[in-house]
């Protein structure tokens, strides 16, 4: 079972012949939060820091009830997966649980451009140019197309940096 999840272009997720599209999400918000902790899935993350993302800085007064809210329909649409994939709440914070072998693709073009570089170190350019063009096909995909906010600006550009500091000369030559 292979599961991928894409944060550039259309956000979903797909396992096998499974997907659960960009219109199965709860929304513009619900499409951010599954961003949010699939780019964070490596730690948990605060309901209060989920807020400030979710509504650029200005929680609503009732916030906490809308995040839970917000998640249970997340859950609902994450649901129909045949892989492994879940939410977990503890001590106040939200983290997303993938398989071990998820894909994900903005980690994926980031490995990618480090791939391509140790290639090149190496002078093998085949190597080389097969990273450096799963980089590119991922990196000409925007993040979470159609949104804003500060979240989503930082992990914007530091996507783009990381997926596009790929030097035609190798690492150190930039």
């Amino acid at each position: 079972m292979t599961l991928r999840a894409y944060l550039t272009g259309n956000v979903s997720l797909e396992c096998d012949d499974m997907l659960v599209s960009e219109k199965s999400l709860p929304g513009r918000q619900g499409r951010v939060l599954f961003a949010l902790l699939a780019w964070e899935r490596d730690r948990a993350v605060s309901a209060e820091e989920a807020a400030e993302i979710l509504w650029n800085g200005a929680p609503p007064d009732a916030w906490h009830v809308a995040l839970r809210s917000l998640l249970s329909k997340l859950r609902g649409a994450l649901a129909s997966v045949p892989a492994e994939v879940r939410i977990e709440h503890a001590l106040g914070s939200y983290q997303l649980r993938l398989p071990a072998d998820a894909w994900v693709d903005v980690e994926a073009a980031s490995a990618a451009v480090h791939e391509a570089e140790a290639a090149l170190r190496q002078r093998d350019l085949a190597s080389a140019t097969g990273a450096a063009l799963v980089a590119n096909a991922v990196a000409r995909r925007r993040f979470l197309q159609g949104d804003e906010g500060e979240w989503v600006t930082q992990k914007r550009k530091s996507f783009r940096r990381s997926a596009c500091e790929l030097s035609p000369y190798g690492a150190g030559r930039r």
